[in-house]
């Protein structure tokens, strides 16, 4: 459908200013004349309006395809940022659950070394006090046998004879035999656990009986006992004192081999922290250049959806200027054609108005009026004009409106009649394009529907999916966050509660070792004593009196009246002392049980401490994992959910863009079509009235009696006849004959001719 634009008639309405520059023209020429300058114009603007949206467009694609590289780029970059700390923060997480091994394999080993150091200085100190003991005893015994030997109890020295002699001299009581008896008593003390208990009878009954020569053999065994009591003595200290340089060195070993471990561990703790801290370092590097990846991709979306809808909106423009342009020109066109006809200047050159008057839009009624002056009988006409009228009121066609104007105008009807053929052909078009626009409002509504509900379905379960994860992740009691934070609160009540019960279990055995010690020295000192009142009592009770009598054979006896002293209450003592000694035994017993009850529960109790912390550990281990998987989940939903919620959006907005378009047309479809089919009809009858009238009529026969030009006369009512023929055909009539023989008029003679 064609139509002059505001502009075209805002240029009409300037014709009248331009009419002094064409003065010397015809008024219809002058507006051929306007209408060409309009129609250049409007082609010159198109060009130009071209050129700009060419170099627009130009910036539309570049910055698009530019930006959408560097959306594709950057996302590629998040992808590979986004992994890499992830990663990074793996590792970080291995090498703290590796450098908190390594701690506490370190405290271990620094608590073996000191366990064993404590191990050591007891052992030593045994070994020290042993060795000043042995020395002692050997010194005092080798101070025995020489006091011995100085008064010839040493058999080895001489013959037996000779000691009798030399023995005799002495008598009880005498300096020297006290001071042998003397070294003999405290050899024999210091000895006694050496010694067997008839060694130490003979001892004990040679330190009692009076020292003469009928005892010389006493005092020779008395000098052997002590000899294989110092080579016993001497051999101990020797093999006492090869462990115990022995120990030393195993210690030495251990502490070494520890010590090593410990530095072992320690580089590696320290690799560990330098790890984690360049991995710190790179983490934050990869964060933040993460960050700006992410802004500068949203600042790139956010530029590319501007600039795609400004571009789209700019194309919008562009093509509706250019078919507004089109029908512009297409109209200038049509008028300059209309005006440039033959029958156009026929016509006007009837009108004094179109020859020498001057032209202006309010003398249309005036042209009118004496247009129809100048053709009397249009009743076929009127009735077309009438009919298009009424049509163009029915259906709101502004086509029918100007084709009415056409007529009412005058305009020769070949006009009229092209007219009407072009907007019939173009009726159908946009029927055809109102049912494709239809056709494609209905699709794309069903789509974009059917899209926009499977987005929301999909949000919704999004929204319940992050709502879980998050419970998952931060729920006060379910929560992995609370149960990674009471698993490490069991872990440290766990190794408080370990290193609680080893300090208790130390102190304990230190208590332990010191209650020992009490005991063994006790029992030492019960022993000496039981020992020391056994040997004198057993001499001086009678055999079948005393109830703990020795069941060596007792030495013979030197007086009748025999010495009892406070064998009485020596009795007495000595069950008062066993009894003592028995409990001290038991004690020590109980001491020794309670001792390796209370480890063995402290063992158990550590087992099990230890078997609750791995197994703490292995939770927390999955917890963190599990956070850590849950997290991943989280964010990736959530960049879900915010994309699934962007695409709805889009597909509102685009239903929405398109709805003022497709409301209107399913709205008005069927009536468009009706009017359509009404304006068709109107058209058509239209038509068929026009070329009913005998104007037409005669115009079309004017229109043929002028192609037939200088022939008009010979051909007048015979134009098939060969004069007519030969004449259009500038020939003979022989010459026309004679390629033509059965043409009217020919006759034989003109064909032989």
């Amino acid at each position: 459908m064609k139509f002059f634009s505001a502009l075209a008639a805002v240029r009409l309405g300037l014709f009248v200013s331009v009419g002094s520059a064409l003065a010397d023209d015809r008024p219809i020429t002058k507006v051929v004349k306007l209408l060409q300058e309009m129609l250049d114009s409007s082609t010159a603007d198109g060009d130009n309006e071209r050129t700009l949206y060419g170099k627009y467009k130009c910036y539309c694609d570049t910055n698009k395809a530019e930006k959408t590289e560097s959306i594709e780029s950057l996302t590629l970059a998040i992808a590979t940022l986004e992994n890499e700390v992830d990663e990074l923060q793996s590792r970080n997480g291995e090498l703290s659950r590796l450098s908190k091994k390594l701690v506490e394999d370190m405290a271990a080993n620094e608590q073996s070394r000191a366990d064993a150091l404590t191990l050591r200085n007891k052992e030593n100190q045994t070994y020290e006090a042993m060795s000043t003991d042995s020395k002692t005893a050997i010194q005092q015994m080798e101070n025995a046998i020489e006091e011995l030997a100085s008064v010839g109890a040493d058999q080895t020295a001489a013959t037996a004879a000779d000691h009798e002699q030399f023995m005799a001299g002495y008598k009880a009581g005498k300096p020297a035999l006290l001071s042998v008896r003397s070294s003999v008593r405290r050899a024999v003390l210091a000895a006694k656990s050496t010694a067997n208990s008839k060694q130490a009878a003979v001892v004990a009954s040679f330190l009692e009986e009076p020292f003469t020569a009928t005892y010389t053999s006493q005092a020779g065994e008395v000098v052997g006992i002590l000899k294989n009591m110092l080579d016993t003595f001497t051999s101990n200290l020797e093999s006492a004192r090869v462990e115990e340089e022995e120990a030393a060195k195993t210690f030495r070993l251990f502490t070494d081999l520890k010590q090593k471990e410990f530095s072992i561990m320690s580089q590696s703790d320290d690799e560990a922290q330098g790890d984690m801290s360049d991995n710190d370092s790179e983490l934050s590097t990869k964060k933040s250049q993460l960050s700006v990846a992410k802004s500068t991709k949203a600042s790139d979306e956010t530029f590319l959806d501007s600039l795609t809808e400004m571009c789209a909106a700019k194309a919008k423009q562009y093509k509706q200027r250019t078919l507004l342009r089109r029908n512009e020109e297409a109209a200038l066109s049509e008028a300059i054609s209309i005006l440039n006809s033959d029958a156009a200047f026929q016509a006007f050159g009837r009108v004094d108005a179109t020859k020498t008057g001057p032209v202006s839009l309010f003398q249309h009624r005036l042209i009118h009026f004496h247009a129809r002056d100048s053709f009397p009988s249009y009743t076929t006409g009127e009735q077309a004009q009438t009919l298009l009228r009424r049509a163009s009121k029915r259906t709101g066609s502004l086509a029918l409106t100007r084709l009415a104007a056409l007529l009412e105008a005058h305009n020769p009807f070949t006009v009229v009649l092209t007219e009407i053929n072009k907007m019939i052909s173009t009726i159908g078009d946009e029927q055809e394009a109102d049912k494709k626009k239809k056709e494609w409002c209905e699709e794309e509504r069903t789509t974009n529907n059917q899209e926009l509900d499977n987005r929301k379905s999909e949000i919704e379960k999004l929204k319940s999916e992050i709502a879980r994860l998050n419970d998952e992740i931060h729920h006060e009691i379910t929560g992995l966050i609370t149960q990674i934070s009471e698993t490490e609160t069991s872990i440290a009540s766990n190794r408080e509660a370990q290193t609680t019960e080893t300090s208790s279990r130390k102190a304990a055995n230190a208590e332990y070792q010191k209650d020992i010690g009490h005991l063994v020295e006790a029992e030492k000192l019960l022993n000496r004593a039981v020992a020391v009142l056994q040997a004198y009592y057993s001499k001086i009770l009678p055999a079948d009196g005393a109830s703990f009598a020795q069941s060596e054979p007792a030495p013979p006896s030197t007086w009748d009246d025999k010495y009892v002293g406070q064998s009485s209450k020596g009795g007495s003592a000595l069950d008062m002392l066993t009894f003592i000694l028995n409990n001290n035994k038991d004690e020590e017993t109980e001491a020794h049980k309670t001792e390796a009850r209370e480890q063995d529960e402290y063992e158990s109790s550590m087992t099990s401490l230890k078997a609750e912390e791995k197994n703490f550990m292995g939770d927390l281990s999955v917890l963190q994992e599990n956070l850590a998987v849950a997290k991943k989940q989280l964010l990736e939903t959530e960049d879900e959910h915010k994309t699934t919620v962007a695409q709805k959006e889009a597909i509102e907005a685009y239903l929405q863009k398109i709805k003022p378009g497709c409301d209107f047309i399913s709205d008005n479809f069927v009536r468009r079509s009706r009017n359509r089919v009404n304006e068709k009809e109107a058209l058509e009858d239209a038509s068929k009235l026009l070329k009913e009238t005998p104007v037409y009529q005669t115009a079309v026969a004017a229109q043929h009696n002028e192609t037939l030009g200088d022939c008009l006369s010979s051909c007048a009512g015979a134009e098939e006849n060969v004069v007519c023929k030969a004449c259009r055909a500038k020939v003979t009539i022989p010459g026309y004959c004679a390629g033509h023989p059965e043409t009217e008029g020919c006759s034989p003679e003109l064909t032989i001719r």
